[in-house]
């Protein structure tokens, strides 16, 4: 019966406890916990070789950590800068369209003011003709009372 007790002894405190131990640390480390420390990482016996390999999927866990935390960096700062993007074109659209709208205005009333001074300048041209006519007229009496005068 001592040796059996020996055995569960040795049994407990050499495989046992450590293979709780790694599993505990398993587990916390797959909570997210990677200030958990790899147990018995130090041993030359299959619990050391399975502490190394832990180790080794604790390390990879935290290197896919930080690239993740490095893609979520670059997604928020794209999404912050296609925002901003988004903001500017939204207010170059705006600007533009007050432009244009101004433009459209203003060639509405330069077309109005044209209108109205098409037939101003029609009719000052019908008078232009006429006073020229008339002027014409004038002048050709004057020249034949000239050419009276002098007979």
């Amino acid at each position: 019966m001592a040796a059996v007790a020996l055995v569960l002894d040795v049994m407990l405190r050499d495989v046992t406890a450590p293979l709780e131990q790694l599993t505990h640390c398993m587990k916390r480390l797959a909570e997210g916990d990677m200030s958990q420390q790899v147990p018995n990482i130090d041993r030359n016996d299959e619990i050391g070789a399975m502490a190394r390999a832990v180790q080794f999927f604790k390390e990879g866990l935290a290197e896919r950590l930080r690239l993740r935390g490095e893609v979520d960096r670059a997604d928020t700062s794209a999404a912050a800068r296609q925002k901003r993007v988004d903001a500017l074109i939204q207010d170059f659209r705006l600007t533009v369209g007050a432009a244009l709208r101004k433009v459209s205005s203003q060639t509405d009333e330069m077309q109005g003011a044209a209108d109205r001074l098409s037939p101003l300048s029609a009719d000052s041209a019908e008078r232009a003709r006429s006073e020229e006519h008339t002027s014409e007229l004038q002048s050709h009496s004057f020249i034949s009372y000239a050419v009276f005068c002098l007979k």
